[in-house]
């Protein structure tokens, strides 16, 4: 599973920045290659340079059009292209994320590089931020000076007048990925005191129909460190290589995150019937998780329950600390 060293190094050089970014601190997040499932999906010489901005965006904000981004990706092949996009929230269009590809940028740079950015505005009061992705190709050790090749950058920032609307991803893709795409487009429903139904709804009237029931009843937890455990469990289940094949068994995703522990199973282990838990299940029921919190204002351990067409299909848990227990039922 990713993970963002807490350290930071002072950067040599770096692309010159617009008036909003501050080019005299930029600085290198570190990335490590310490998944849990053992994908290895981060490159080593994978960099993410960030020039700190001067504009104070709202942490919410910031967070929501994050997972939209992050969910939307999701749903892309982890290794295909980008093109240049500007994506905001319609629910938070005072926030736009930006992806501005240099050369040959994946999606799974792109979701690797967020989860960093974010991690980094949750650590210094949510500023405006340019992220320059690139690939260290210098010999070993390799050195902060390149030699590079700049991928491309991520920007979040106020989202300027002119482009006040939301947009949406513009990818070049095949009918059925755009179509997955457009489907990835969620809104909330239903609120009851201490638990809260999040629903996907689609035009597509054969498309199964998603449920997100929550429980937050455990200990109040961190919560950047509970987002940033989301997004990382996010990207986890990007990269892995067969979507098509429903989960089966028990996913403990358990990283480099203090005091956070996050796991989800089938309702049914090795179900030979539907409702599966499909990777389009999973992306929802990560994915829609910060919105109920934010909604009942709970940022704490519980547990949570994604349905399909009426009928239970996964179940997750999120602890304080440690590995989560998953019951069974």
């Amino acid at each position: 599973m990713l993970a963002t060293a807490a350290t930071i190094q002072q950067a040599a050089s770096s692309p010159q920045p617009d008036f909003l970014f501050n080019a005299s601190k930029p600085l290198t997040l570190q990335l490590s290659n310490a998944t849990i499932l053992g994908s290895g999906y981060i490159d080593p010489r994978l960099e993410c340079r960030v020039l700190p901005g001067t504009q104070d965006l709202s942490d919410k904000s910031v967070y929501m059009n994050a997972f939209k981004v992050i969910r939307q990706m999701a749903l892309l092949p982890f290794t295909s292209y980008c093109n240049h996009e500007q994506s905001s929230h319609p629910s938070f269009p005072d926030v736009q994320i930006s992806i501005n590809p240099v050369s040959r940028l994946q999606v799974k740079e792109v979701m690797i590089g967020l989860a960093a950015v974010v991690n980094w505005q949750a650590s210094n009061n949510f500023q405006s931020i340019e992220a320059i992705l690139i690939y260290n190709v210098g010999i070993q050790p390799k050195t902060p000076d390149g030699p590079y090749i700049e991928l491309g950058t991520l920007k979040v920032q106020r989202t300027p007048p002119r482009a006040a609307q939301p947009t949406t991803f513009n990818r070049r893709l095949t009918a059925s990925n755009d179509d997955v795409a457009r489907k990835s487009l969620t809104s909330l429903s239903r609120a009851a005191a201490g638990s809260r139904d999040a629903r996907n709804t689609t035009a597509t009237t054969a498309s199964p129909s998603y449920v997100l029931k929550v429980q937050l009843d455990g200990p109040r937890l961190n919560k950047q460190g509970l987002f940033q455990a989301i997004i990382e469990a996010i990207t986890e289940v990007a990269s892995w290589p067969n979507r098509a094949e429903p989960l089966k068994h028990d996913a403990v995703l358990v990283g480099n995150i203090p005091g956070v522990g996050l796991s989800f199973r089938p309702w049914h282990m090795n179900p030979i019937a539907p409702p599966y838990l499909t990777y389009r299940a999973m992306v929802f029921m990560l994915g829609t998780l910060p919105n109920s919190m934010y909604h009942l204002n709970r940022f704490h351990a519980g547990s949570f329950i994604v349905e399909i067409d009426g009928q239970k299909a996964g179940l997750g848990m999120i602890t304080r600390a440690g590995r989560p227990p998953v019951e069974e039922h």
